[in-house]
């Protein structure tokens, strides 16, 4: 509350000295130099995914291995992140998720198909895709992305994989050249 002293005016309150130990001083701006100019960074921010959610069509060998036969993209996925050849995430993705989805079915109907624990899933694994590479989790949280659009979100991460080199070795398929045609020669 405002105090009136005197029966004059508006007189604001007084408040305490800010002075204590995390206090500092402002300094002026030509004594500061052009450091303080500069904005501060804590952290890096993330950088964006190369390709859309929706860029699905401009990789269509992708997009139809990810819509017909999205536990092998998704196999394929953990391998180029962990550089372990595996069917174990193939079999994880497809065959548990399918289980569940069946059971759920039974008993709740078609919305048993809303327990799906295949997006939880593949949800860790991007999740490790954008730590690695410093990915900002966009366009929504990574869970409800594959949640909604579980084949567009894997064939976003096999594209950024790809584009970040990663799972080159003997299973990436990367093409090789053929050895020198050789001949003998007669003398």
């Amino acid at each position: 509350m405002a105090s009136r002293q005197d029966g004059g005016g508006y007189q604001p309150p007084k408040y305490d000295d800010v002075a204590g130990p995390d206090y500092e001083p402002l300094r002026d701006l030509a004594e500061a130099g052009e450091e303080s100019l500069q904005p501060r960074r804590s952290a890096e921010r993330p950088k964006q995914w190369t390709t859309g959610i929706c860029g699905c069509f401009s990789d269509l060998q992708t997009c139809c291995l990810g819509l017909w036969c999205p536990c092998l993209l998704f196999a394929k996925n953990v391998e180029m992140l962990t550089g372990n050849p595996s069917i174990g995430p193939c079999i994880l993705h497809s065959g548990v998720g399918a289980a569940v989805a069946s059971v759920m079915i039974f008993f709740f109907g078609p919305f048993g198909l809303l327990c799906s624990c295949a997006s939880c899933y593949a949800s860790m694994y991007r999740k490790q895709i954008r730590g690695k590479y410093g990915l900002e989790e966009a366009p929504c949280n990574d869970v409800m992305l594959h949640y909604c659009c579980h084949f567009c979100a894997l064939c976003q991460e096999f594209r950024e994989l790809r584009e970040a080199g990663a799972g080159a070795g003997p299973y990436s398929g990367t093409p090789l050249e053929p050895p020198v045609q050789q001949s003998i020669a007669q003398y």
